[in-house]
């Protein structure tokens, strides 16, 4: 089997083209391998055969067959002889003897020291010949080799049936013991994918193994023999063609955005960045052109929004050297502004594919995780003018009871304020200050009222507690940044309490007394009930020397309004009596007991 369609035998250089292997056992330009070692079981042998055409079967004469140290030159009849050739046995090398043919100096039927005759012979080819059996005294090795009048072109394309340019297309050996020999190489048209090999060896079985040059696509065909003069056509879609596929099986998609989602940065000309995992195949859509209707240029909107109106913002857009990061310049974006990246008729949605983008292998672009849900990509313009932290006005904070529902807040409008205000809220209960919560904003006007329905506002939370809030205000400017905070404001219930009525309700001696809970208390003196205009501070509603009396024993606080008396020594039940609560006594809210002494001096009546 012919492993060269064409070498030639003086040039060391020549005997070294295509076949791997025979790289180690070529160790001088002669060519010779090693003869296999003798062994206590090796006899000699007598190695003969016939060299013929591989198509018309007609003997070859002249040709100088070489297996191992030793050779033979053909006869008119295309015989051969090789005598006392060690032969191997069960214990000897275990491998087959390489038969090398050279052809240049051939006589019949092509006269091949002519060197203008065509079709002509290969120079050298390699045959790999059945191992000699141990107890044969004769082997017979035949050997064919067929005229280079053949040749073979085709396209190299895709299974699509798309051409595929500047393809590695190898014509390999195909036959038994010697596939995989590269015969030659050639490189496909870069723009239509044709190639072609003249001068083929025929009656040999060929494989043609394609490769792009990253070695993303790769394919092959068997060519079968191949007969005298015959041309072999491989087109693109044809019953046999070099097709290729893709040995990536991997999606590309946008690994890193830059400038970042949702990021703020100097204003002037921005480049946004979308770098890719791998190169993407460069086509009439993929290359930006804005003369092309259906174009990636188009499938990418750029709009802004804030001080400027909403549409696409004029744009421009290039990939890099490696095709794998695609720039858009913004020129002239301005201060303070929004922009968009919209990506979604481009890039894929959830699991969704598209294969308007591409790798070089043809795998369609896949969802990215570093844009939004939407495919888009946000980010803000910097430089506007800081903005001044607002003064809180509120005078009709002070006037707030325990039971108001709502405060209006109110400042002077601040510098820079462009974006509006943030309103933010303190809780202070017990002693305890919780943090600035944000409760309202951006707004555009200068006041807010904050209510129980919006925010929960209550200076009551339960009858035994109070709690206050402290208020701050910040100013936002055009770049979406706040201001230091305003003053504090500080809204708690700052009305005083007050008595209701200017008499008790008594209970005479020896009947039943007032409604005491905790503890129970009975007296058989009589008691006293005074009522307050809101819920008092317990400690300070029943200490009695907050109280100035006749034999007054006890204070119990019965209602979160009410106080009972209790006496030490029997009441009399009638308007000569009386009671002065000091100021000592006080609401939840700490606020003290207000009217004159004789506001707060009382008489006890059944």
């Amino acid at each position: 089997m012919v492993i060269f369609n064409s070498i030639t035998s003086t040039r060391c250089a020549g005997w070294m083209f295509g076949i791997a292997f025979m790289a180690s056992l070529l160790a001088s330009c002669g060519g010779d391998i090693p003869t296999p070692a003798a062994t206590s079981t090796t006899t000699a042998v007598t190695l003969q055969g016939q060299l013929t055409d591989s198509i018309t079967g007609q003997a070859i004469a002249g040709a100088r067959i070489a297996i191992g140290s030793r050779s033979a030159t053909t006869d008119s009849n295309g015989y051969y002889q090789i005598g006392n050739y060690p032969a191997n046995s069960s214990g000897g090398v275990a491998r087959d003897y390489l038969a090398t043919i050279t052809l240049t100096d051939v006589s019949s039927p092509v006269y091949m020291l002519n060197t203008a005759t065509t079709p002509r012979y290969p120079d050298l080819v390699f045959r790999m010949p059945a191992s000699p059996g141990a107890n044969d005294a004769t082997t017979t090795h035949n050997f064919k080799v067929g005229k280079m009048s053949a040749s073979i072109q085709g396209v190299t394309g895709d299974a699509n049936f798309k051409t595929i340019g500047g393809v590695i297309v190898e014509l390999q050996d195909n036959s038994t013991g010697t596939a995989g020999n590269i015969i030659r190489a050639t490189t496909s048209d870069a723009a239509t994918g044709g190639f072609t090999f003249a001068n083929v060896e025929a009656g040999v079985d060929y494989k043609l193994v394609g490769q792009t040059s990253d070695g993303i696509m790769q394919g092959n065909v068997t060519t079968g023999k191949l007969v005298d003069n015959q041309t072999l056509s491989l087109p693109l879609g044809g019953m046999s063609s070099l097709v290729l596929s893709s040995t990536d099986t991997y999606s590309p998609r946008i690994i890193k955005v830059s400038p970042e989602n949702n990021a703020d940065v100097a204003p002037g000309t921005v480049d946004v960045v979308f770098t890719f995992n791998e190169p993407i195949r460069q086509n009439a859509y993929s290359v930006p052109d804005p003369s092309v209707p259906d174009n990636i240029y188009y499938d990418i909107n750029v709009s802004y929004g804030g001080t400027k109106a909403v549409g696409n913002y004029a744009h421009t857009m290039a990939w890099n050297a490696t095709f794998d990061a695609l720039t858009i310049s913004l020129p002239d974006t301005g201060i303070s502004s929004k922009f968009t990246v919209d990506l979604s008729t481009l890039s894929p949605t959830g699991t969704t594919v598209t294969d308007k983008l591409t790798d070089n292998a043809g795998n369609a672009q896949e969802n990215s995780p570093v844009l939004t849900s939407g495919n888009l990509l946000s980010f803000t313009t910097n430089g506007g003018i800081p903005a001044s932290p607002p003064v809180i006005m509120s005078p009709s904070a002070p006037g707030l009871d325990y039971n108001a529902s709502s405060v209006a807040l109110d400042w002077q409008p601040a510098n820079g304020a462009t974006k509006g205000y943030n309103v933010y809220r303190s809780t202070r209960m017990e002693g305890v200050t919780g943090p600035f919560i944000l409760i309202a904003g951006p707004l555009t006007t200068s006041g807010y009222t904050d209510t129980y329905g919006l925010s929960g506002f209550n200076l009551l939370p339960y009858p035994e507690i109070a709690q206050s809030y402290v208020y701050r205000v910040t100013s936002t400017n055009s770049d979406l940044i706040e201001s230091a905070p305003s003053n504090e404001l500080i809204i708690q219930d700052a009305v005083a309490p007050k008595m209701v009525g200017t008499a008790g309700v008594c209970v005479a001696p020896g009947d039943n007394s007032l409604t005491v809970t905790n503890p129970v208390t009975v007296t058989d003196n009589g008691q006293v009930q005074f009522t307050f205009s809101e819920p008092m501070d317990v400690i300070s509603a029943e200490t009695v020397a907050n109280y100035t009396g006749v034999n007054i024993s006890a204070a119990k606080l019965t209602t979160p309004t009410t106080v009972v008396l209790d006496f030490s020594a029997p009441i009399t039940c009638d308007n000569t009596n009386t009671v002065k609560i000091k100021v000592g006594v006080t609401d939840v809210a700490g606020n003290a007991l207000s009217g004159t002494a004789a506001e707060r001096t009382l008489t006890y009546v059944p």
